[in-house]
């Protein structure tokens, strides 16, 4: 059973995020977003961190820019944006 879980996070969440060609901790948020939010918001999430199209495809120019972009300040761009996310989701629903 835990080899099944372990096989649906890894294929459908953190290869899917290419959370695998992320350095930490940019890994761990995004692979986080992608279970809690869906892999093309997560990869949105990335692009706006990295100042890249956000258009939820992680292609070349992605990777270039987040392997341009710092760790550290990229992850906290990201969480900045997703915590913004959640707070427009409740105000939304109230």
């Amino acid at each position: 059973r835990d080899d099944e879980v372990h096989a649906i996070y890894e294929a459908d969440y953190w290869l899917a995020a290419r959370c695998d060609q992320l350095p930490a901790p940019l890994d761990l948020v995004v692979f986080d977003t992608a279970v809690n939010m869906g892999v093309g918001r997560a990869v949105r999430f990335l692009q706006h961190a990295v100042g890249e199209r956000d258009d939820g495809e992680f292609g070349p120019l992605t990777r270039e820019a987040v392997l341009a972009a710092d760790p550290r300040e990229a992850a906290a761009k990201f969480c900045d944006r997703r915590e913004w996310y959640y707070h427009e989701l409740a105000r939304v629903n109230a």
